[in-house]
Order: structure tokens, then sequence, then C-alpha cells
């Protein structure tokens, strides 16, 4: 009777042990991903998923080289080359970042439309206003306000909402001198603009311009 009490407790003691051990690594989503990788280094999914844990924590050196090993073993992996943008954007190299939002580009405008049916939940990464404003602001950094506004005017015409890209345009207007027409643009969107806390963050903008 006393070994199987004995028995039971070692069983209780150990799964205790591997319970910890595996609440521990299950406490954030790089620790998760890291041992995904670790048990699965070959696979092109754990890396990515790493690399945007690595990218939500603010980390994007070392999610750089995530979204890097995945499109080496997965090249048409193009969420990858999405975020390797976004990585390389927040670490100032505006034009390497570039080339990659601009292959995403020609596959949203060029494949995406012939080949829908195999781009379910794959293009609701870059769909919409955030690749062009993304690009938009590529361009603002690299001194070219011509190709920024013309990006930003392309996000806007999705989403007239879209804050980055309202802020990103006022921004290359008030550059250029355009004073006024970065007012009027303001004070046009926050007539109906539905999320209250991007208008609160306009009207000091506005005021701003206003002097």
């Amino acid at each position: 009777m006393r070994l199987k009490n004995n028995l039971l407790i070692f069983v209780i003691v150990i799964f205790l042990i591997f319970t910890y051990s595996r609440n521990t690594i299950w406490q954030t989503e790089v620790s998760l991903w890291s041992d995904v990788v670790e048990k699965s280094p070959k696979k092109a999914r754990p890396h990515f998923n790493l690399g945007l844990a690595l990218l939500n924590d603010n980390r994007p050196l070392e999610a750089e080289k995530e979204f890097r090993v995945t499109l080496r073993i997965a090249p048409y992996y193009h969420k990858a080359k999405y975020y390797l943008a976004e990585s390389l954007f927040r670490t100032g190299r505006y034009r390497e970042a570039l080339q990659y939002l601009k292959e995403v580009e020609f596959l949203y405008e060029k494949v995406l439309p012939e080949f829908p049916e195999k781009w379910e939940g794959v293009s609701k990464a870059f769909r919409g206003p955030d690749l062009y404003n993304n690009i938009g602001s590529c361009y603002y950094y690299l001194g070219d306000l011509l190709s920024a506004e013309r990006y930003y005017r392309k996000a806007l015409a999705i989403d007239r909402y879209h804050l980055f890209s309202i802020k990103g345009l006022v921004t290359v207007l008030t550059d250029k001198g355009k004073i006024k027409e970065a007012i009027s643009l303001i004070r046009e969107t926050i007539k109906d603009m539905p999320d209250e806390r991007g208008k609160k963050e306009l009207y000091r903008i506005l005021k701003d311009l206003e002097g």
C-alpha cells in the first residue's frame, strides 16, 4: 500500500513538473513559438509566427531573422514578405522595406484578382489601405513626397478614415506648404468620422496647424 501511495505521489509530482514546464513555455507568444521552432526548425509557419510575436514585442531585428528564415524555407510565403518589410521599416531601412512592399503590391494588384481562390485568408494580411499606407511612409522617409502623397491617397480611396494615411497625407501636404489643403482634409474627415479616438487626434493636429 505504501509503495502504491509513493508511486501515486511520484506520478503526481512528475505531472505537476510537466504542467509547470508547459505553462512556463506558454506564458508568452515568443516563448511559445520559440519552443515550436526548436521542435520543428524546418517548417515555415513556426518561424513566421515567432517573427510576428517578436515584432509585436517590439523586437524587429529578431523578427527580421525569423521572417528571412521563413522565406528561405518557403519563398512564396507572401505574408512573411509583408511583415519582413515592417521589420525593416522599424529599423530605418526604408529602401529595402519598399522593395518587399512593392513585391506584395504586385501580388495584390496583379496576381490576386486572377487567382482569388488561392489567396483565401492570406491576402487579408495586406488587403486594403495598410499596404498603400506603408508604401507611402517608405517613400516619405526616402524623401519622395510626390510618391508618398500618391500612395496615401490610394489608401484613403479605400478607407477615407484610415488614420495613419490621413496623418501621413497631412504631413506631406504640410511639408509642401499646402497648409490650407491639410486643414481642409482634416475638417472634411472629422465631420462624420466614426472613431472618436481618431477624431480627437485629428482635432489636436488641426489645432496645431491653425496655430
